[in-house]
């Protein structure tokens, strides 16, 4: 197998743990998408409703008296709100009486045409009864940027609380693998401790009959003056050299302790 193709393989073993919160994580973001979309979309079009009929509330004169100059001169009122792309009052037969695009609306960037337009149509009131109709429609980018504007916070901070967890996940594995290492090894030398090596040795004692071994027990001379000239810190480094030569002649079928 290709060293690349087994470095990968081993990368995605040791991360596979990352599978489930990741694929959670997607999950709730998409889900939340959609809701934050839906309610966007839907705050949208009650702000267009909105502002329809509180244009149309002054427009009933206009339409009654079939003045397109001064229903002009209200849907000017539009010229204003950045979304809105096209205004008209419509006659009860649906004769156009006047319509008007805000000049802005050629000009604005590529990003506001995102998401379509969104059309709203309210009745134009005059003495409780509809006289004719307000028609609006506006692009719909501002709900895509606000979607993106809070998705993107969602997820940046979905990734913070995702290292996070791993910083802690690693440091909680560190230490238990530390603490596993120390309850059957020597914390100053690493070597095996008083536990691991009877263990290790009743086990060899049990095949001795099959498998040779040997046992070698040694000694340090003189290693009293060392702590008492140059201090107990010395001693732990000449007790950890001692240790560190012992593996590399014991070799990976040998067990210092």
């Amino acid at each position: 197998m290709p060293a690349r193709a087994l470095r990968g393989r081993l990368w995605l073993r040791r991360h596979a743990n990352l599978a489930v919160p990741l694929v959670a994580m997607a999950t709730l973001a998409l889900l939340l998408g959609v809701f934050d979309y839906i309610h966007l979309n839907r705050q949208f079009a009650d702000e267009l409703e909105s502002r329809a009929r509180l244009v149309a509330h002054s427009a009933s004169a206009a339409v009654v008296f079939d003045s397109p100059r001064e229903a002009a001169e209200i849907l000017a009122a539009f010229d204003s709100v950045p979304s809105i792309v096209r205004a008209r009052l419509v006659r009860p037969d649906g004769s156009v009486l006047a319509e008007r695009m805000p000049p802005s609306a050629a000009s604005r960037a590529p990003w506001a045409r995102i998401g379509g337009n969104s059309h709203s149509s309210v009745d134009v009131l005059a003495n409780g009864r509809s006289v004719g109709q307000l028609q609006l429609s506006a692009q719909r980018g501002e709900v895509i940027i606000g979607l993106v504007t809070r998705m993107a916070s969602l997820l940046l901070t979905m990734a913070a609380a995702l290292a996070f967890s791993l910083i802690v996940s690693r440091r909680l594995l560190s230490a238990e693998r530390r603490t596993a290492f120390l309850a059957h090894h020597d914390a100053l030398t690493g070597l095996a401790n008083r536990a691991t090596f009877a263990a290790a040795l009743e086990s060899t004692l049990a095949l001795a009959d099959h498998q040779p071994a040997v046992l070698l027990c040694i000694d340090l001379d003189n290693f009293k003056p060392i702590n008492d000239s140059l201090g107990h810190a010395a001693g732990d480094a000449a007790l950890a050299e001692v240790a560190a030569r012992l593996r590399r002649l014991a070799g990976a079928s040998g067990l210092p302790a």
